[in-house]
């Protein structure tokens, strides 16, 4: 019975933290809607894409059960994601630069 408590009370814990960083990210949203201006645009971007991260990490060690893996493991399912990450984010600036340049 002692396993099955851990393991419930691991699982709110992600709960709880996945919970907090939606309600953080909403209320940042909602936020902007009502006050635009108020908010650096760019530091609200990049909030954004930093708590989604987060919430992916958590999301992937704790229900995927890769937490508990071997470092191999860990570094054949992340590396992989922080090679492509950025590539793709360079591909779609240059490419929303070339087309926002052709639109104007």
């Amino acid at each position: 019975m002692a396993a099955h408590s851990t393991s419930t009370k691991h699982i709110w814990k992600t709960f709880f933290i996945l919970l907090i960083i939606t309600t953080v990210e909403v209320g940042l949203g909602m936020y902007n809607s009502a006050n635009p201006g108020d908010m650096n645009w760019t530091i609200l971007k990049w909030a954004f894409i930093i708590m989604t991260i987060w919430k992916a990490y958590f999301i992937v060690v704790d229900f995927m059960h890769v937490g508990s893996e071997e470092k191999s493991l860990k570094l054949t399912l992340a590396l992989p994601m922080i090679i492509l990450i950025p590539y793709l984010l360079f591909i779609i600036l240059n490419e929303a630069i070339y087309v926002h340049g052709t639109l104007h």
